[in-house]
């Protein structure tokens, strides 16, 4: 007799069940807010550089150093995929960056 599957929850590798719908639903919203940070700073460039009183070529370097920071912290994540538990370093990283953004929205909103 075969054993029923449940699809809503997986196993992780120590044997420990959790809901993949929480998986996937926190991969989507991380990708997604990723994304769209870095659409929202292309699109305030001309606005940063009016505020800021300087040229457009200056503050493109807040593009680029946006996109080597995502390029140092890839390999970065691996090595702190060794030394923390996966999941509250994900979390952590996603709390890091709502916590940043909201900030940065409230800052800008004062403007």
């Amino acid at each position: 007799m075969t054993e029923e599957k449940n699809i809503t929850t997986g196993y992780d590798v120590t044997g420990k069940k959790y809901p993949r719908i929480l998986l996937i639903l926190s991969v989507l919203i991380g990708g997604f807010m990723t994304v769209l940070t870095e659409t929202l700073l292309n699109n305030g460039l001309p606005t940063i550089a009016r505020n800021l009183h300087v040229t457009t070529a200056t503050v493109q370097w807040l593009s680029t150093g946006y996109l080597l920071v995502i390029g140092i912290m890839v390999p970065v994540s691996a090595l702190l995929l060794y030394r923390f538990d996966s999941k509250r370093l994900y979390l952590t990283a996603l709390t890091i960056f709502l916590v940043g953004s909201l900030l940065a929205y409230l800052h800008c909103a004062q403007l």
